[in-house]
């Protein structure tokens, strides 16, 4: 079976007929396998090319120049592939986050206006479309806007070292974090929400997102919590099961080498 360089695990889970596989990244590991093995954008390729795939990408958006903080083999390759493939329909950039790292731009999001940069208007859009036919992902918008309200407001500091990742976010706040620390999250939040946005809007038969760890982890919570997905593939992090873990627990994964089938 063909090796991947640039995976740590994979997840799958299942809807209707669709699979949505969540390809875990560690960004900053160069841990590849013992053994030759492909980079992870050849099995991106491979199922771009079968015409039944839409590849969810995060660190890119559209043409957006990221302040990249990792400068990684595998990742080095994952851009020009990027590159390569950004003008077909089926690969999208998900990272919006680097749109609403101004706060301005950010209360463009939550409010019902139209504004005036088409960039956010159109996420808008697409993120008013999948609401007005999922009231789950309603509830998901109206909770991270929630949040973003109370943000706004918090004045009170508290500093204590953020050791778990809560992957129940957004559904289940957390307060007890300096406000940097909890306007991280929420921006993680932001992501997250946008990428199943992207997944319930995709009617291929395969969705593949390939994401930090974190961000994979609270993306398989969330659907498989609250939005009916099956589990099809699991790992050892038993993740449909526990309410917090330990970033440390992804290194349990091993290196940044995988095998994959579906």
């Amino acid at each position: 079976m063909v090796k991947y360089n640039g995976i740590l695990d994979y997840l799958i889970i299942k809807n209707n007929g669709q699979s949505v596989i969540l390809l875990l990244d560690n960004h900053k590991l160069e841990e590849y396998c013992k053994h030759p093995a492909e980079n992870v954008n050849s099995l991106l390729k491979d199922y771009l090319l079968n015409g039944k795939s839409t590849l969810l990408l995060e660190e890119l958006y559209g043409d957006v120049a990221f302040k990249k903080l990792f400068n990684t083999k595998h990742l080095n390759i994952y851009d020009k592939f990027y590159e390569e493939h950004k003008n077909n329909k089926n690969v999208i950039a998900i990272d919006i986050r680097i749109l609403f790292s101004k706060k301005e731009n950010l209360k463009m999001l939550f409010d019902d206006n139209i504004c005036n940069i088409n960039s956010i208007d159109e996420i808008k859009k697409l993120i008013t479309s999948v609401k007005n036919k999922n009231n789950l992902f309603r509830n998901h918008y109206e909770f991270l806007k929630a949040d973003y309200e109370r943000l706004m407001k918090l004045t009170n500091e508290t500093f204590i070292d953020r050791e778990e990742l809560n992957i129940m976010y957004p559904w289940k706040i957390v307060t007890n974090e300096n406000s940097e620390i909890q306007w991280s999250t929420f921006y993680s939040g932001i992501l997250e929400m946008y990428t199943i946005c992207q997944i319930l809007l995709s009617d291929n038969k395969y969705v593949f997102n390939y994401l930090g760890a974190a961000h994979c982890a609270t993306i398989f919570k969330l659907l498989t919590t609250y939005y009916g997905y099956d589990i099809k593939k699991n790992n050892n992090l038993m993740l449909n099961v526990v309410n917090t873990i330990s970033y440390k627990k992804f290194e349990s994964l091993g290196d940044m080498c995988s095998d994959f089938k579906i």
